[in-house]
């Protein structure tokens, strides 16, 4: 795992939950104007992912293997669902969705970092 691209994906996710929030607060949610932010979250999580897959090909074993080969794989699948839930409308209820799956992504990428070393 990179440190640095940890960081910058947890501080991604975070801050676009933050964003969310925010618009929804003022009533100007639209899940469109967030799709760059989740593209640019997904393809960075799908390049830790490929580094990690990579790592444990080498034989890096994680303390907690079987939990963080889960924590990798939610981190991949979380925001695709999320996404794909809120495309229908995009009301309150679409953002505190949407802002509960990038916490929850920050969240599994400290989770994998911690279970890495």
């Amino acid at each position: 795992m990179i440190d640095a691209l940890s960081l910058a994906l947890t501080v991604l996710a975070a801050g676009t939950a933050l964003a969310v929030l925010a618009t929804a607060a003022g009533g100007r949610f639209r899940r469109s104007a967030f799709a760059p932010a989740l593209s640019l979250l997904e393809a960075g999580l799908a390049v830790q992912a490929a580094l990690d897959v990579i790592g444990l090909a080498r034989g890096h074993r994680p303390g907690e293997q079987a939990t963080h080969v889960a924590y990798l794989v939610a981190s991949l699948v979380v925001v695709p669902l999320a996404a794909l839930e809120t495309r229908r409308a995009d009301g309150g209820w679409s953002a505190a969705l949407l802002a509960v799956a990038l916490v929850a992504v920050a969240v599994l990428v400290i989770r994998m970092q911690t279970t890495w070393r």
